[in-house]
């Protein structure tokens, strides 16, 4: 069988790395090449080789050469393959080429495999992490519908990442796609700016649950209503005489919302006018009955009457008591009618706005 001999292309570490392991085989390097002659000599002289190029570019054409080693940096690797499969006869070509293709398919099996390695471990981490994040929320009670909005919007984006990464396993640049659904990103946000603001507010009020439906609240816009539904970009609420009213919930989000309804019970307060010269006592006696007989009012705390102002046509007693929250108007208006027709029946005067004019001599 003829013995290959081997070239090889360039003196740096890799060539001498390949001189000794054929010198511990008993074999030798027929002939060396480099762009530096001078280099090339005293590479051949440390390993004992017999031939040293003028060109290195002659060992392309030297029909005693078998194989070629390029040690040469990787970025010159291809032309030096292109050069040496142009100028080589028969088997040798086709053994080549063969090597090539043996070569090509072993890094890109390798890659494949990383790839398929990558996928499987995020896969599995994504797993991991929607569990988590699916006990988190079951454990503080998050509404059902953000709970499915946050792992599906969870999911899609470590999904996205899992892509890039697998897709930058394989080999090829991820750089510019990752820069390009940046931009993509940059430009939908900006021109969604608006229903974005009201989707983060639509989140923050499902998560803090600053009101909830059923409750009547008041905007820092002045809308009040009973909360009807809220949707992820919107809060509807029905107002006493049965409209419907669309609020976006990044104001409401960030503006004062009053809500009437969060606490169990309420003040009721009335500022009531009477005469000068009406018996303050008396007055505060009939109140406190009025008072008791609505069953509907709170002991603790105490009812609480007291001479408010003595204004300029009236002197006003103020009243507060506590009342459930759900019985708040009806004990507010309830009560108005019974002032009123007690007040009357005990000759207690209601005020009218007066002027006294003096008439000079």
């Amino acid at each position: 069988m003829k013995e290959i001999k081997w070239a090889v292309l360039g003196c740096g570490v890799i060539a001498n790395e390949m001189a000794v392991a054929l010198q511990k085989n008993g074999k030798n390097i027929y002939a060396v090449g480099n762009r530096t002659h001078e280099k090339a000599a005293a590479f051949a002289e440390k390993y004992g080789i017999g031939k040293v190029y003028d060109d290195f570019h002659e060992m392309f054409t030297d029909p005693e050469v078998g194989v070629i080693y390029i040690t040469t940096p990787h970025n010159t690797h291809l032309g030096f393959m292109k050069e040496a499969i142009a100028n080589a006869d028969g088997l040798d070509k086709l053994s080549l080429i063969t090597q090539q293709l043996i070569d090509f398919g072993i890094r890109a099996g390798e890659r494949i495999l990383i790839a398929v390695l990558v996928f499987v471990v995020g896969r599995f981490l994504i797993s991991l992490l929607n569990k988590f994040i699916r006990r988190l929320m079951d454990k503080r009670k998050v509404d059902v519908s953000i709970k499915t909005f946050v792992r599906s919007l969870v999911n899609i984006l470590l999904t996205i990442l899992l892509i890039i990464s697998v897709v930058g396993a394989l080999g090829v640049e991820t750089t510019s796609f990752a820069a390009l659904l940046a931009s993509a990103g940059v430009a939908v946000g900006m021109a969604l700016s608006g229903n974005l603001q009201n989707f983060a507010g639509g989140l923050v009020i499902l998560l803090f649950k600053p009101y909830k439906v059923g409750d009547w609240i008041e905007t820092q816009q002045g809308s009040a209503g009973t909360v009807k539904e809220i949707q992820i970009f919107h809060t509807i609420l029905t107002t006493g005489d049965n409209k419907l009213i669309y609020i976006p919930n990044g104001s409401l989000s960030s503006g004062v919302v009053i809500n009437y309804s969060h606490q169990e019970t309420r003040r009721v307060e009335w500022i009531i006018g009477i005469d000068y010269g009406e018996d303050y006592n008396k007055v505060q006696q009939i109140v406190r009955d009025i008072l008791a007989e609505d069953k509907r009012i709170l002991n603790e705390p105490a009812p609480f009457i007291a001479l408010h102002a003595l204004d300029a046509s009236s002197v006003n007693v103020v009243v507060r008591v506590w009342v459930n929250s759900g019985d708040y108007w009806g004990v507010y208006f309830d009560t108005n009618k019974a002032i009123y027709e007690t007040f009357n029946e005990k000759g207690i005067n209601f005020p009218f706005p007066q002027l006294t004019v003096h008439q000079g001599n």
